[in-house]
């Protein structure tokens, strides 16, 4: 689940990004939708909901967006942003800069704008950052298969999920599930369920205005302090002290093995 912060004026945009939130939602995604009135209200949004992405018009009038999105940007690293705005006439130059201050996607005002576009769009920007880490660090070690089944399970986080759950999306049984990983030497169901919801809130603490009983109320930890224990469990380290020592990196490095080393370095020579 994402929440999903939208700052758009455009009542036929509005409209699409409305169904294709319903597209979401019934291919079983349970994305919350805030509709907010200017900059400041997304801000403020951002600080309560802990959002994972937000949609923005760029040119709206008022404060320009060459200024804005640097300072939304900088203040929650983490975010996906996804413009969409009427971009015909612009130079490829003003598109490029857009991307430069940390935009995720773009989509063009009723060009490329149809529900299933907008939808790809914002998988793009929610899952985009998180997924190339995480999937970096596989690279070369797991096969399609298990890649996508962490992919999955990445998008699955705010779901305490079970391993049996997890088996069954995949049409498979528990010891299927728990061959394949052993296959790849990667931890078991269970430990690999919460190492994925503890990748999504290393990269949610990284936006200094969320603080971890926030992040552990939008992934459905039952607190704070259960998600610093599980933090401790898994890593030696509190969440703050893990968000110093590297956050997400740290965490991929935790889980790339000993062989999985051997075998990335015995591929490079």
């Amino acid at each position: 689940m994402a929440h999903i912060l939208v700052l758009h004026h455009t009542p036929s945009a509005r409209a699409r990004i409305h169904r294709a939130i319903n597209l979401e939602r019934a291919g079983g995604a349970h994305h919350e939708l805030t509709w907010v009135a200017d900059w400041t209200a997304l801000r403020e949004e951002a600080v309560r909901t802990a959002c994972g992405v937000c949609i923005v018009d760029p040119y709206l009038p008022g404060a320009p967006a060459a200024v804005e999105l640097p300072r939304l940007i900088a203040r929650y690293p983490s975010l996906g942003v996804l413009v969409y705005g009427d971009f015909s006439g612009r130079s490829a130059d003003e598109m490029l800069g857009l991307f430069s201050l940390g935009v995720r996607a773009a989509i063009t005002l009723d060009h490329d704008d149809d529900p299933w576009q907008i939808q790809r769009a914002l998988l793009r920007a929610i899952n985009g950052r998180l997924l190339s880490v995480v999937l970096d660090r596989l690279d070369g070690i797991a096969p399609p298969q298990i890649r996508l089944l962490i992919s999955r399970l990445l998008g699955w986080a705010e779901y305490p999920l079970n391993p049996e759950a997890v088996a069954e999306r995949f049409g498979w049984n528990r010891r299927t599930l728990e061959r394949h990983l052993r296959d790849v030497d990667l931890p078991p169901p269970s430990q690999l369920i919460v190492w994925c919801r503890l990748v999504n809130a290393a990269c949610l603490l990284e936006d200094s205005g969320r603080s971890v009983q926030n992040v552990a109320t939008s992934l459905q930890f039952a607190s704070g302090v259960a998600l610093s224990k599980a933090f401790r469990r898994y890593t030696g380290m509190g969440p703050r002290q893990l968000m110093r020592n590297g956050g997400v990196h740290r965490l991929c490095d935790i889980l790339v093995t000993p062989r999985h080393r051997q075998l990335l370095a015995s591929r490079a020579e």
